[in-house]
């Protein structure tokens, strides 16, 4: 079970429902006000995290499976083992080669253009 930090009382993932405003105000709200959101190992698939701001979030070995992330920002986002089948990462921003080499992804998963050109992924 996922839980999250706000003004020191905790917040449950499982409070909340895939595609949640609330999950996203709060996502967003955490990213202002504390250090880098760490869902390490969460199991969030079908999320909606567009636009969403992950600046250094922790997303290593997270099941983000058919999330969508259109537009979020994923600077410096640790997506070493992250599951991102299915996943929507078109128009994210700050996405580089190599995150998304550490991430597991299949055919469905949908890059952004500016690592779509040319790229080959091994899909695992």
């Amino acid at each position: 079970m996922m839980m999250l930090m706000k003004a020191g009382m905790p917040i449950m993932a499982s409070s909340y429902g895939a595609h949640s405003a609330k999950f996203r105000k709060d996502l967003k709200a955490l990213r202002k006000d504390y250090p880098p959101i760490n869902l390490a190992g969460a199991a969030i698939g079908c999320v909606r995290l567009d636009g969403a701001d992950l600046e250094e979030a922790n997303l290593e070995n997270a099941n983000l499976s058919k999330a969508s992330l259109v537009g979020a920002n994923l600077k410096n986002t640790r997506l070493k083992g992250t599951i991102l089948k299915g996943a929507d990462l078109s128009d994210v921003r700050n996405l580089t080669e190599e995150q998304i080499n550490q991430a597991i992804t299949d055919e469905e998963t949908i890059l952004p253009d500016y690592l779509a050109r040319g790229m080959s992924l091994s899909f695992g």
